[in-house]
């Protein structure tokens, strides 16, 4: 077997080393190779196929797919199929590559020292196991996962797990869960989680004295048949502007010692609590989807002026935290930069905070949206009630998830708000979800 190709390196260019599976069209046949000749501060750029091996990453020796092969829609060009594993303290980036879990796990940190993974623009694919594991004892260790998309292929398996003394943090990423997998997320040891403007299909729990961060997120369990959110031990979770979707389970259950946080998120839970446990529950702005179960009946409430809901009936029209949602669940299609109504509520005199999130899924090339709360049908506002995106790198198909902060309002007569939406593309179809939330402050 040809290993190397020695002609193929060109000192003067960044890709000094590329690995292709076909003897003679790059530095090394395999990763490992090249990894073992690579130096700190060095790219390893990898052309397209599928590379079964283990692979010990190399601080400071960053993996890429060439950016015209790269993929996030499980589809890739480039596959790794085994476990990536560091165990030394540095700092490796992996991007534009589908690792794919072969039987063992697909990254995993472990040790002692300070390591640190970044994965950007890469597919998850959870085949047959666990995803990502941080297990170092190093409080400095971190997986990061920047505009990453995955999914859960099978039952028994779960995205994360985190017994270590570092963190796991995801960014603008979506996960799915097509095999329909129970198996919780986890959080045991003393680090934390952190997810920030992300999508999960799969379920979660806490059972570390650590702080868990959901802000922005969007969490659907339907037709899992188990609780959202779990926390036990001495967890502490903070969820803020988020949307927990759950069917006949409480979208959260609060252990004796844990603690919850949420603020201004929305619930859907058909239980006979949305929120239940022995622990604490301090909550502000929930909105109780229609047709969902609004109690909470968590043992310890704060709730600022008002305690959440424990007795069955909510508070009436026109008193402090009143509050009113709509959801569209079925989506708007409108053509390309058309701005049109997603849904809208109607809202009396007084003074509201008002907050909004939508999801716009595309069957082909997105490449903007634009999300917003307007008091004008089918028009887009201005200023801080809006918020617009950009799908980069643009993709072929996918979701796109997007909140607008809570922001303030006072009316002297009732006003209909509109949620507001409205995407470009040049092929295929782009289909917008959302809801339109208020609470009265005032």
């Amino acid at each position: 077997m040809v290993a190397t190709n020695a002609n193929a390196i060109d000192y003067f260019s960044s890709a000094t080393w590329v690995v292709s599976p076909t003897p003679g069209q790059g530095t090394d046949t395999t990763i490992t190779t090249a990894l073992t000749r690579a130096s700190s501060g060095q790219t390893i750029f990898i052309m397209p196929g599928t590379y079964t091996e283990n692979i010990t990453l190399k601080a400071g020796v960053n993996l890429t797919a060439f950016q015209c092969d790269s993929s996030l829609n499980g589809t890739g060009n480039v596959i790794i199929s085994g476990t990536c594993t560091m165990t030394t303290a540095g700092t490796v980036t992996i991007s534009g590559i589908q690792l794919q879990t072969n039987n063992a796990l697909a990254v995993d940190i472990t040790g002692s020292a300070a390591s640190i993974i970044n994965l950007k623009n890469c597919y998850i694919n959870s085949l047959n196991f666990t995803a990502l594991r941080q297990s170092s004892s190093s409080a400095s260790s971190v997986i990061n996962l920047y505009n990453c998309n995955g999914n859960l292929a099978t039952t028994g398996i779960k995205l994360y797990g985190n017994p270590g003394a570092g963190n796991i943090n995801f960014f603008y990423c979506v996960f799915y869960n097509s095999g329909l997998s129970t198996t919780a997320n986890t959080c045991s040891g003393s680090g934390f989680v952190n997810h920030f403007y992300s999508s999960f299909d799969n379920v979660f729990s806490f059972s570390s004295s650590s702080t868990i961060i959901f802000q922005d997120c969007n969490i659907y369990t339907v037709g899992l048949a188990v609780s959202s959110i779990v926390l036990s031990g001495t967890s502490t979770v903070f969820i803020q502007f988020c949307s927990i979707i759950s069917d006949a389970y409480a979208c959260l259950t609060v252990g004796s010692g844990c603690i919850a946080n949420i603020y201004l998120s929305k619930l859907y839970s058909t239980a006979t609590a949305a929120i239940t446990g022995a622990g604490t529950c301090n909550s502000v702005g929930i909105v109780y989807q229609p047709g969902s179960s609004f109690l909470n009946n968590v043992t310890t409430q704060n709730a600022g002026t008002i305690q959440g809901i424990i007795s069955g009936n909510a508070v009436n029209a026109g008193f402090l935290g009143e509050q009113i949602s709509a959801v569209n669940n079925t989506g708007i299609a409108p053509a390309t930069t058309v701005s049109a109504n997603i849904t809208s509520i109607s809202l009396t005199a007084g003074i509201w905070d008002i907050s909004a999130n939508g999801n716009f899924q595309f069957s082909l090339l997105n490449t903007a949206y634009t999300l917003s709360i307007s008091t004008v049908t089918n028009t887009h506002s201005t200023g801080y009630d809006k918020s617009n995106g950009s799908v980069y790198p643009a993709r072929s198909g996918g979701r796109n998830p997007i909140s607008l902060c809570a922001y303030r309002v006072t009316i002297s007569a009732t006003t209909t708000y509109y949620l507001v939406g409205s995407a470009t593309y040049s092929t295929g179809t782009t289909s917008i979800l959302g809801c339109i939330r208020a609470v009265r402050v005032g």
